[in-house]
């Protein structure tokens, strides 16, 4: 098939703006950061989990969903759970690409780190070590 070049130069045209339209709205999107190399610490996390599940996940028994998150000891009790619903983008509730943010990642870096290898497993027995 053979074209004039009119049509080929449309053709060029609409092809380098599709090329320019794809560009563009990959400039608008903001990397990932990358997981800490080192897992923050509950005091790293602390604000994160006042300011993002605080609202709901307050009060003890009462929480939402029977859930909360006043005291470490509870945070790291339901980490595999809460590090569930936030992988998911289930929570915090109605931003489902929050765990894509620096505080969002910061608190599934946290939360994986409390999760038990295994909770299921036991230790392996230790051999007594010999006389």
């Amino acid at each position: 098939m053979k074209f004039n070049a009119k049509t080929t130069g449309l053709i060029a045209a609409g092809f380098c703006g599709l090329t320019l339209m794809a560009a563009i709205s990959r400039a608008d999107e903001t990397p990932v950061p990358a997981e800490p190399s080192t897992p923050p610490t509950y005091q790293d996390v602390a604000s994160i989990i006042a300011n993002n599940c605080g609202y709901c996940h307050t009060g003890g028994a009462d929480g939402l969903g029977g859930i909360s998150f006043d005291t470490e000891a509870e945070v790291v009790a339901n980490a595999a759970l809460a590090y569930a619903a936030v992988d998911a983008g289930l929570m915090p509730y109605g931003d489902s690409e929050w765990r894509t943010t620096p505080d969002g990642i910061q608190l599934l870096a946290y939360l994986k780190s409390q999760i038990p290898a295994d909770p299921a497993k036991p230790e392996a027995p230790q051999t007594p070590a010999a006389k």
